[in-house]
């Protein structure tokens, strides 16, 4: 498992793996209203980057906590 984009990658090592994979995220809910989904790491939307400067406010930064891997 890794983080890709914002998004967790498995990595299924043969086609029993993704049906197992397939099958079982469909029936976990971390959160209500939401769907987790199996799809190809090519398939993954790209996220934007915005940058928000305000006139007089200096901002902490998080970002050490923002993963920045591109894969």
């Amino acid at each position: 498992m890794r983080l890709v984009r914002g998004h967790l990658v498995f990595t299924a090592t043969d086609k029993s793996s993704l049906a197992w994979l397939t099958e079982t995220i469909s029936t976990i809910r971390p959160w209500e209203d939401v769907e987790l989904a199996v799809v190809p790491v090519q398939e993954l939307p790209r996220l934007s980057r915005v940058h928000i400067g305000i006139p007089g406010r200096r901002l902490q930064s998080n970002q050490d906590s923002v993963d920045q891997s591109r894969d």
